[in-house]
């Protein structure tokens, strides 16, 4: 691509008082090409102008002259020229340029493309997908991409002018590979950040991946069960071992990714959140939160996975529908004038009850609302209380509450201060509060409580 440069020739020429011959041949630059033709090495035709005419970039020296336009020479001595004058000559930043001489006339000519100029298109179809109509996107992304970052594009210089601007993007789980949700949120952040940058602000987009810890754990748990071993056979060193290198598997794809995405991301600043620093920054955030009392420990309910030993987030927690059976049973009040039916589709867990819950409006249970019942097989008093979250048209429209074991029953604990009774332990069996049934496993427990309510003639169907 040559370029007719008179413009710049003559903003040389005024503001140096030298003649153009003088400036074309300034210091010696010339080069001679294979074909024959002169060439000045742009860069060195300019360091070498500079020094000989007292002019200086970015400022202006005692008894000197300053550039009518922005440019800045790189440690590397490429010359970068500014936005606006880049627009003006269809070049982008990056470029390496030199000056020829040719029939008497200046030309710049482009030596080396750091990224394609505004007036060239940026990679031409192939002539034989052209025909077909096809168009095919790889290798002008791919060039865009490599442009942007052999140039730092987005990569902000802190001492810059303009304000600064920064996003953190969401870090991507290395659970895998990216899916459509992911590259529609790169879409508006980037588009976001690429008009704050285009408005002259300092604008960091930072990207990283996050270790999503107990997400790659249960995904490397199944490939070693398919495998016929386990996270204990395997051991902890080597476990460990084995989640960096699907680290590295998982988050090189994911930023292979998003760099095909066009992300205008400042991939010289790429954090992990398992990196030294972020962790201990995480860790020095959660002690001064705790030192705030803005954070503290409670009793709360979490998703509990026995196979794994830890808690899980409720997004990694797969809901699945089943077809479940109801059990109908008696709870007796206590001064032996009658009693009520609950209906539950887990009757072991009625060993953790706390208290039978009815609508408030249900006229059929209205009266005996703060009286007590006794809880079968266990023999502990429990109360009726009244609550909107009572469907009056499901089962009997009495509800079992317990606290401890349904998400349901441990709000409407909250709101009425019932006590938590814990009846299973972190290995899935039933614990000390279960009484006789402690050690069974869930699902035996199930089936042993039916038959205990069945022997007290409790159960009605």
């Amino acid at each position: 691509m040559m370029l007719q440069h008179t413009e710049l020739l003559n903003k040389v020429h005024e503001l140096s008082g030298a003649s153009k011959a003088e400036v074309i041949r300034a210091c010696g630059y010339v080069t001679t090409t294979k074909d024959g033709r002169e060439r000045l090495k742009f860069t060195a035709f300019y360091e070498a102008l500079l020094q000989a005419k007292g002019v200086r970039i970015g400022g202006t020296p005692q008894g000197g002259r300053q550039l009518g336009f922005a440019a800045r020479i790189q440690g590397n001595g490429n010359l970068l020229i500014g936005k606006a004058y880049t627009r003006r000559l269809g070049l982008a930043p990056g470029d390496r340029m030199a000056i020829e001489i040719r029939d008497g006339q200046v030309m710049l000519a482009v030596m080396e493309k750091g990224g394609p100029g505004v007036d060239e298109p940026p990679m031409a179809t192939p002539p034989a997908m052209a025909a077909m109509g096809q168009y095919d996107p790889k290798p002008v992304e791919s060039r865009w991409q490599s442009a942007w970052e052999r140039c730092g594009a987005f990569h902000p210089d802190p001492q810059a002018p303009g304000q600064p601007y920064g996003v953190v993007i969401p870090p991507p789980n290395v659970t895998g590979s990216l899916h459509m949700g992911h590259a529609f949120e790169a879409a508006l952040i980037d588009t976001m950040v690429r008009f704050k940058r285009l408005q002259g602000y300092n604008t960091l987009c930072l990207p990283g991946t996050d270790h999503a810890s107990i997400a790659v754990q249960t995904l490397l748990e199944k490939q070693l069960t398919q495998e016929g071993t386990s996270k204990d056979q395997l051991g902890r060193e080597a476990f460990l071992k084995r989640a960096w290198a699907w680290k590295q598997e998982s988050g090189g794809t994911i930023v292979t990714q998003l760099r095909r995405l066009g992300f205008s991301v400042d991939w010289q600043r790429e954090r992990f959140t398992l990196d030294p620093g972020l962790s201990r920054a995480v860790q020095e955030s959660f002690l001064r939160l705790h030192e705030k009392s803005l954070i503290y420990r409670g009793e709360y309910l979490v998703n509990w996975c026995p196979a794994s030993g830890s808690a899980v987030s409720d997004l990694e927690v797969e809901m699945k529908e089943v077809d479940g059976r109801l059990w109908y049973f008696r709870y007796p009040l206590t001064d032996g004038s009658g009693h009520l039916e609950v209906a539950t589709t887990r009757p072991e867990t009625m060993l953790g009850d706390v208290a039978v819950a009815v609508n408030p409006g249900d006229e059929r249970y209205g009266p005996l609302v703060g009286r007590t019942l006794t809880l079968p097989l266990v023999g502990r008093q429990i109360p009726i209380i009244a609550d909107d979250h009572v469907d009056p048209q499901f089962g009997t429209g009495c509800v079992k509450v317990t606290p401890a074991h349904d998400p349901n029953d441990f709000a409407m604990g909250r709101r009425h201060g019932l006590p938590l009774v814990t009846i299973m332990d972190k290995d899935g069996r039933m614990a000390e509060a279960a009484g006789p049934f402690r050690g069974l496993d869930r699902f035996e427990a199930r089936q042993a409580v039916v038959a205990a309510l069945a022997a007290e003639q409790a159960l009605v169907k």
